[in-house]
């Protein structure tokens, strides 16, 4: 009697056990294919925005070269002269050029002393702000 107790534990020691390596083979090929299944969507997605991003590239590309060419002398010249706006260049005295100030000029132009703040006395805040100070 105790010979089939024990052997019957033993039995079910075996099965819990083998259960237990079935169970973590299984979630790890479930936890395996999931990942497989992540990378191959983030690689899709990659893919997407790389296309993406170089059409975007291109078509920047395409409206750099369009603006240097709307932005020529040549353009726009002929531009004034096609809609007929009667522009002309300006004459020497009416240009006014301007010299840019040294940088050491330009430090201490844009340097501002600072002011001296002192101290409040207690209550000085509230007569600033209209407020009358509680007598103790």
């Amino acid at each position: 009697m105790v010979k089939n107790s024990r052997e019957g534990a033993i039995v079910a020691n075996w099965f819990v056990k083998a259960l237990i390596v079935c169970l973590f083979v299984g979630l790890s090929s479930v936890g395996y294919l999931w990942q497989k299944s992540q990378v191959h969507r983030l690689g899709q997605q990659i893919r997407t925005l790389e296309k993406e991003l170089d059409r975007l590239e291109k078509s920047n590309e395409t409206l750099r070269q369009r603006y240097s060419t709307l932005m020529s002398q040549s353009e726009l010249r002929r531009r004034v002269k096609e809609y007929d706006l009667k522009l002309r260049e300006p004459a020497p005295e009416q240009i006014l050029r301007i010299k840019d100030a040294p940088k050491e000029e330009q430090r201490v132009a844009s340097g501002k002393p600072k002011a001296k703040v002192q101290p409040r006395a207690a209550g000085q805040g509230a007569e600033m702000f209209g407020m009358k100070q509680a007598k103790p």
